[in-house]
């Protein structure tokens, strides 16, 4: 079976400092189904917001970031994620259907970035 969520990511543009208008082609697996999505950055108000809205044939979303400090000591950070995903075409209604496995696919990913952050933040021992 497939992994689910994001399999493949990349930036259209060389590197340099991110900018609004930015833009990233997206590999994403669901249910075992692979498609195609481009993300545009669309909002970036440093330090605590980021905007993408993604694109493809199946689905659109719009993913909003929201960054605060977890305590008055500024050592640690809250990160609040919203996606807000539609099917396009015939696929629309059945959105309700995959609330579950959305769900659990939303669980896995910040289980994912969890770990991730910790592996590559942890203090050093």
């Amino acid at each position: 079976m497939l992994p689910q969520g994001v399999v493949k990511a990349s930036r259209d543009q060389a590197p340099a400092p991110l900018a609004v208008g930015d833009t990233f082609q997206l590999t994403t697996v669901f249910n075992g189904k692979e498609s195609e999505m481009k993300y545009e950055l669309r909002e970036m108000v440093r330090p605590n917001r980021i905007v993408v809205v993604g694109n493809g044939d199946i689905a659109r979303g719009t993913d909003i970031i929201l960054l605060r400090p977890a305590d008055a000591s500024n050592t640690q950070t809250v990160v609040d994620y919203s996606a807000d995903l539609s099917l396009k075409g015939w696929r629309r209604p059945f959105i309700a259907f995959l609330s579950s496995s959305l769900d659990k696919l939303g669980k896995d990913a910040m289980a994912g970035m969890t770990k991730a952050c910790h592996e590559l933040f942890a203090a050093p021992s």
